[in-house]
């Protein structure tokens, strides 16, 4: 069997913030829902991407969002907002009406090719999987110094060695290009997001 990397995600409060834009604050809310078919925080997303091509993690969706996946399909969504097309969305962790950690520890035991995992969330609900939890302000989401964290925890716990490394360097110029694809892309992101 194929040993795999995973991060285990979280959409809201993640990469999808609190935002007021034209249609939340029509529906009196500053998030989008699963029914937008997006997710709104276009870098988070960026830094999912430069995150899961670094370390080549496939993604396993932990949100609540999952709850309507046969509606809303959570991949779909996902790459509707920016994630990547090669990047792949293995599936959701089980439903059980418990806490995060252990809905995301009984999908580990049931799918024992992970060898790597990172849990990217605002809340920290997870158990005795707390020390593999990149905690993201759910205002802001997943930026640069959860993205720095991510790898770190990743090599730390996981005792990876690479053929790079994420010094200084490396990650101004990695957030350097991050933010000028938000710039670049937050006219037309803005447009999409206002459908």
């Amino acid at each position: 069997m194929e040993k795999i990397d995973v991060v285990f995600l979280d959409f809201d409060g993640v990469i999808n913030t609190p935002m007021l834009t034209e249609a939340n604050m029509r529906r009196g809310h500053a998030y989008n829902h699963e029914e937008d078919r997006k997710v709104n925080n276009y870098r988070a997303i960026c830094y999912l991407n430069e995150l899961c091509h670094l370390e080549k993690l496939k993604i396993v969706v932990s949100s609540t969002w999952r709850m309507a996946d046969k509606q809303y399909p959570v991949a779909k969504a996902l790459y509707n907002s920016g994630l990547d097309l090669d990047i792949e969305v293995i599936g959701c962790t089980p439903i059980l009406h418990q806490d995060r950690g252990i809905e995301i520890k009984n999908f580990l035991l049931s799918h024992p090719q992970i060898n790597r995992f990172v849990i990217l969330d605002d809340d920290s609900d997870m158990a005795d999987l707390i020390d593999y939890l990149v905690l993201c302000n759910r205002e802001v989401g997943f930026g640069a110094p959860e993205f720095l964290v991510a790898i770190k925890l990743l090599d730390e716990k996981f005792d990876e060695k690479h053929d790079y490394t994420v010094d200084e360097d490396h990650y101004n110029l990695i957030t350097s290009n991050i933010e000028q694809a938000v710039d670049i892309n937050h006219d037309n992101y803005k447009r999409l997001l206002l459908k």
